[in-house]
């Protein structure tokens, strides 16, 4: 059955003389993945308020009541009003978050669950509060390192755009009028122009199949496998990858130990969270040989898919027993070290993309000026 809300279910339900115990929410495709953006920009200070005002002693339902008011979105707003209302009606914490899969991942329920259960609540979500700040530094780090290279390669195919439409389609008009014998170089541009001007909107529309198809083959898990694993042998962006993916996986190990989740249902959720289908099915095929007795670093330095650095912290803590420190300690080493390549690659990538660009439209205008350079010479 659907409906709207768990009010119009539980109405609904009632009307036929079915009393309402639990529900799964089951949304749209689209606001599955408005609600995912929502929760980016919105869950961290969400979460942190929650602990604050729960570490204060305010009651779950106040807490969640408070939360609600704060809420200006309206999408988000109904979220938390709807986890508000399932606890009045009877249902823990983490069973209410649960219903939202696409706000509250796996981990923040299992963390929640944990908090429930050993009756530190508040300390649980302040520590979910830092994990999911530490998780958007880290998104923030990898946004740095791509935002700048895609703006300028952005702006290069619009300048080039630019000269095929509108410029070079002058150049042409005028060498016809003055009978001028074009040399090649001139001549290819000026057919490639031709080209885009007379089957513009063939053009957009194969480029917009194009980017729908390669879209619609990105969500297929055999296809992100594939693409994933040919990336991680890739020297430079492979080892960029798998920076990224160790200290994901780091963060989210380090977060659900030190909250308390046993390793075993830790080790299910972290790698959820790596971002790469590939490095998930890498680092979730370790979870049966470790529950079989193996040494966790030395399956995790097998999967291919992480850096040097984490399994060697893995034994450290395998050894001490700390493993929940040493992720974290691998989590802050990581992202010093993306801090660090995100500088650099910023600073190699600049002059290289303006010497590509520079010499891209150094090649177009040549090839427009040099008939008249070869004209006025002759003469």
């Amino acid at each position: 059955m659907s409906a709207k809300d768990p009010i119009e279910l539980g109405s609904r339900l009632l009307r036929e003389g079915i009393q309402l115990d639990r529900f799964t929410a089951s949304p749209a495709p689209w606001k599955s993945w408005w609600l995912g953006q929502l929760a980016r920009r919105h869950l961290s200070r969400s979460t942190r308020h929650l602990s604050d005002l729960l570490l204060s002693r305010v009651s779950l339902i106040d807490s969640l009541s408070f939360i609600e008011e704060q809420s200006k979105q309206g999408t988000w707003k109904s979220v938390w009003q709807e986890v508000r209302h399932s606890v009045e009606q009877g249902q823990s914490l983490s069973d209410a978050l649960s219903l939202y899969p696409s706000v509250f991942d796996e981990g923040y329920v299992a963390m929640a669950r944990v908090g429930e259960q050993s009756g530190q609540i508040g300390e649980t979500f302040s520590q979910l509060a830092t994990a999911i700040e530490a998780r958007e530094t880290l998104r923030q780090e990898i946004k740095k390192a791509i935002a700048y290279p895609l703006v300028v390669c952005i702006a290069a195919i619009i300048v080039i755009a630019i000269l095929m439409v509108f410029v070079i389609p002058s150049f042409h008009e005028l060498y016809s009028n003055m009978g001028i014998e074009l040399p090649p170089l001139t001549q290819s541009f000026i057919e490639i122009s031709s080209w885009i001007t007379e089957h513009w909107l063939a053009f957009g529309i194969g480029a917009l199949l194009l980017a729908f198809v390669v879209a619609i083959l990105g969500r297929l898990p055999i296809v992100g496998i594939t693409l994933g694993k040919f990336v991680f042998n890739v020297p430079v962006i492979g080892k960029a990858l798998k920076t990224s993916v160790s200290a994901r996986y780091a963060t989210a190990m380090s977060d659900l130990l030190s909250g308390g989740l046993e390793l075993t249902a830790s080790l299910a959720i972290a790698p959820k969270v790596c971002g790469v289908r590939y490095a998930a099915q890498r680092l979730s095929n370790i979870i049966q040989p470790i529950v079989e007795g193996q040494s966790y670093s030395k399956v995790l330095s097998h999967s291919g898919v992480v850096v040097d650095l984490l399994p060697r912290l893995v034994h450290v803590g395998e050894e001490t027993g700390e493993l929940a420190a040493a992720f974290s300690q691998a989590r802050q080493s990581l992202l010093r070290d993306i801090e660090h390549n995100t500088k650099l690659l910023t600073t190699l990538l600049e002059p290289l993309i303006l010497i590509v660009m520079g010499l891209t439209v150094g090649v177009l205008l040549v090839a427009l000026y040099s008939p008249l350079f070869t004209l006025t010479f002759s003469n």
